[in-house]
């Protein structure tokens, strides 16, 4: 919702989205994925839009604390994947968010909780200090019934406690991949 007010603003100012990025002073690549609720935008910058595009700041933040990020599954699967890489070669997320240019471990966390994506450049360094082909992150995900019943259980608000159980079974099985 906070996205779409974002874009729908956006558009009727006819502010193309590299222009409010750069006004925003952030990447297009957050920029889209705030428009698209793939992340969420920190006060500070929800500010900086809501000026930008005339908008009420307090009527922006009350919209993102009752927002929900929209997962793609397919960056829950390459989070995992890039969670199990970091570790097995021994980076904290601070030392992989150094190595990519972020300057904080943040996105890198975000990354492997699947609230976002990585741009192809992140993913091809990711696999460069990992040594391994990208292949092994961003093999498609088989989606059958078992896997869609998971993602209902991963975006209900009340999460069943068998759920525990079964976000581990995952994590462990994309481990072996």
């Amino acid at each position: 919702m906070l996205g779409e007010k974002i874009k729908e603003t956006r558009m009727k100012l006819k502010i193309t989205r590299q222009e409010l990025a750069d006004k925003v002073d952030i990447k297009i690549n957050s920029l889209t994925n705030i428009e698209h609720g793939k992340a969420t935008a920190g006060d500070d910058t929800i500010k900086r839009i809501a000026n930008i595009l005339k908008l009420n700041n307090n009527e922006l933040l009350k919209i993102k604390q009752n927002d929900e990020i929209i997962l793609d599954p397919q960056d829950i699967v390459i989070g995992a994947k890039i969670k199990y890489y970091r570790q097995l070669n021994g980076y904290t997320q601070l030392d992989l968010a150094v190595k990519l240019g972020y300057s904080g471990s943040g996105p890198i966390c975000t990354i492997e909780q699947g609230k976002r994506g990585m741009s192809k450049n992140s993913l091809l360094r990711c696999c460069e200090l990992f040594n391994i082909h990208i292949a092994e992150i961003i093999a498609p995900v088989e989606i059958d019934e078992t896997y869609k019943n998971f993602m209902k259980l991963f975006y209900a608000k009340e999460k069943p406690p068998i759920y525990a159980s079964i976000s581990s079974l995952i994590v462990e099985a994309v481990r072996q991949l």
